[in-house]
């Protein structure tokens, strides 16, 4: 008797359970900052930089606490005190409404970073601009090679200039490169490590500052958040573009929240603010996109 039928079953069961171990691939800390704990077992593991997570379990981030999993090119940022399934995390990056909010969001800070004109710019700062003068620490030729790689687009070099230009620099040297340092991280997809930097450094929230880390916290999983910084903080100063991008913001943070409403009157304000903007053409897809 031919053990064929056999032969094939187990060839495809072994086929069914690579693939299901290579859907599973393990992650690993790439950024941490605070307490984050992972299950192992019955018992809670602190984790720390390098550290494997697998798949099937669960982590815990404590108060203020932020983490950044990196996965075969794919990356899990977690801003938000609470426990998390790591299937559950998985899965929800994948969800097509979630991933769409979150590609308009990179767009959008890719604008913000480019300016008009082509000419590099830092959430509405010109990196020509930010305290160049008067650099004088070990770092200077870094921070000059730094921004070369990021006009160019290289942002893993521009990362690293960035890290030893902040590692030499004077005191008052270290917000500038600190901005610089944030939004390449952003630009490479790490919001929470984009966000853990900005929190270590000034706490001064401008229009420019607050657009860049409701984009952070938005890309993080935490809208909610990124909704409160935005409500809080007076973008008039901004001007109207500036206006025009928060309101933007805002209403992809209140789809993020499933609030379609709200969100079509925030669109509606960002066309109003500066109609012939950015933020106002693609709030106008917006719109059109919830029937508004």
């Amino acid at each position: 008797m031919s053990n064929k039928p056999l032969r094939i079953a187990l060839i495809c069961c072994l086929l069914y359970a690579t693939g299901t171990v290579s859907a599973q691939a393990n992650y690993s800390v790439e950024y941490i900052n605070g307490a984050v704990d992972c299950r192992v077992g019955q018992d809670w593991k602190s984790l720390g930089p390098g550290d494997p997570v697998s798949a099937d379990t669960s982590i815990r981030l404590s108060r203020g606490a932020i983490v950044e999993l990196a996965a075969s090119g794919k990356r899990i940022s977690l801003v938000k005190e609470g426990v998390y399934a790591m299937a559950s995390l998985s899965a929800s990056s994948r969800e097509p409404q979630k991933a769409q909010l979150l590609e308009i969001v990179s767009q959008k800070m890719r604008y913000l970073f480019k300016g008009s004109g082509g000419t590099e710019s830092v959430f509405g700062v010109r990196a020509a601009q930010v305290e160049t003068a008067g650099f004088e620490s070990g770092g200077a030729v870094a921070k000059a090679q730094g921004e070369a790689s990021l006009a160019a687009g290289d942002y893993a070099a521009a990362a690293r200039s960035f890290e030893y230009a902040l590692d030499e620099a004077m005191p008052d040297e270290e917000e500038p490169l600190r901005i610089l340092l944030a939004t390449t991280l952003a630009l490479m997809d790490r919001p929470a490590a984009a966000l853990g930097l900005l929190r270590g450094g000034d706490t001064t929230i401008t229009p420019s500052r607050a657009l860049l880390e409701s984009s952070l916290l938005l890309r993080a999983g935490a809208p909610d958040e990124a909704l409160a910084l935005l409500r809080a903080t007076s973008i008039k100063s901004g001007g109207n573009v500036a206006m025009a991008e928060a309101a933007e913001m805002e209403g992809l943070t209140l789809e993020s929240l499933q609030r379609p409403a709200e969100a079509i009157e925030a669109y509606r304000r960002a066309v109003a603010a500066a109609a012939g903007s950015e933020a106002a053409i693609r709030s106008k897809e917006r719109l059109v996109a919830l029937g508004g």
